[in-house]
C-alpha cells in the first residue's frame, strides 16, 4: 500500500473549484469560489488562481502542524522570570507592534 495519497481538482458547474481525494464522487475537502466580477476578472487563471489558493492554505496548515509539534516537545517555560520578547520568541509570533490590524492582499 502506499503512503501517498492523489488528490484531484475540479470545476464545479458553479464556477466553484473543488480539492478533493482522487475517486471520491460525493465529497470535497476544500472549495473556493469567486463572485462573478471577480471571476470575470480572473478569467482563465481562476484555476491556477484556486490551486496556488490551495496549496498555500495545504502549506499553512503543515507549517501550524509542526509548530505544534515544535511546542508539545519544548517542555514547560519557566514562568517566572518571563519578558515579552521570551514569550513571542516562544511560540513563534510576530512582533504585536507589526501589525496594524488590517491584511491587505496585493
Amino acid at each position: 500500500m502506499s503512503d501517498s495519497t492523489n488528490f484531484e481538482m475540479l470545476e464545479l458547474a458553479t464556477g466553484e473549484v473543488i480539492l478533493r481525494m482522487a475517486g471520491d464522487e460525493q465529497g470535497y475537502l476544500l472549495k473556493v469560489g469567486f463572485d462573478q466580477k471577480m471571476a470575470g476578472a480572473l478569467g482563465k487563471n481562476k484555476f491556477d488562481v484556486c490551486r496556488e489558493m490551495m496549496a498555500a492554505g495545504i502549506e499553512a496548515l503543515q507549517d501550524a502542524q509542526e509548530k505544534e509539534r515544535a511546542l508539545s516537545f519544548a517542555g514547560p517555560m519557566d514562568t517566572d522570570h518571563l519578558d515579552r520578547d521570551t514569550v513571542l520568541e516562544y511560540f513563534g509570533q510576530e512582533q504585536p507592534s507589526d501589525m496594524d490590524g488590517t491584511r491587505v492582499l496585493h
